[in-house]
């Protein structure tokens, strides 16, 4: 099973020329390779975006639509200051040969069937002809202070850091117990945000942060392949299957790091 994994597009009127080049390789890519499925770890967007032809709004949906005639996608929302409120409902709507669907902690998992359909938890086998599903996909948007801490207001600047590291690694258990109740099909999660261990483009390298996440709690997880966004240089973390593809191209100052995407093969051999 194939599947292409991209992040850290950045689209915006601004630099639409960058972003869609980038896409559109992703797309002739898709099209080669005929994956299983696209996911994007957050930050597609990098401002809002009016529906105009000056914005370049259309040709995203045209290169999205052309993705989506091959295979579906799945993403993470990115930086709330990116990734708005709202941007990604246009393209979950779109009617297309297959979904582009979004994952969040508080809704249920995704599975993914032979033929392109996909299906939360309850459905675990195709409605149609009751194959078993080939792949569970797993989800997490950047962690923000404001849902990781609703019930924490009135803490500690220590207290507030425990909270969250509690709250987050809660998450991440809570995806272990669901991974581990279906351990003979691959599963991959999506998470966009700082893993400990990973390198900065100035070489600087992530310690240990409330909203960090550690390579033991992600571990907790049991994913196959860790498909991570935020971090604008193309590495793989220390002793897991866990990859940031770097940005579509250098979106601030300073980024001279190898850009793209990554084709994974998962093999009946990589699951555990």
């Amino acid at each position: 099973m194939k599947i292409l994994h991209t992040a850290d597009i950045h689209f915006s009127r601004e630099h639409q020329a960058e972003a869609l080049a980038s896409l559109t390789v992703l797309a002739e890519t898709a099209e080669r390779e005929k994956p299983a499925l696209v996911v994007i770890a957050g930050d597609l967007f990098h401002n809002g975006l009016q529906n105009s032809a000056a914005s370049g709004f259309p040709a995203l949906l045209a290169v999205i639509q052309r993705i989506l005639d091959v295979c579906p996608i799945a993403a993470v929302s990115g930086t709330p200051t990116h990734d708005l409120p709202g941007c990604y409902e246009v393209l979950t709507n779109l009617i297309s040969k297959h979904a582009f669907v979004m994952l969040e902690p508080a809704l249920p998992p995704l599975f993914l069937f032979d033929d392109g359909y996909v299906t939360t938890e309850g459905s675990t086998e195709h409605p149609f002809n009751g194959k078993p599903p080939i792949l569970l996909i797993l989800g997490c948007p950047e962690p923000s202070r404001e849902w990781l801490l609703a019930a924490s207001e009135g803490a500690t600047a220590q207290e507030t850091g425990e909270a969250m590291k509690t709250a987050l690694r809660g998450i991440l258990l809570g995806m272990g117990a669901i991974r581990a109740q279906h351990p003979d099909i691959p599963a991959i999660m999506l998470y966009h945000g700082p893993v400990e261990g990973a390198s900065m483009q100035n070489g600087q390298v992530i310690g240990a942060g409330s909203i960090t996440i550690g390579l033991e709690d992600l571990a907790l997880v049991g994913a196959d392949y860790y498909a991570l966004g935020d971090i604008h240089l193309a590495q793989q973390i220390s002793g897991m299957p866990a990859y940031y593809p770097g940005s579509a191209y250098p979106v601030n100052w300073g980024e001279m790091g190898t850009s793209g995407f990554n084709l994974v093969e998962i093999t009946s051999e990589d699951v555990a």
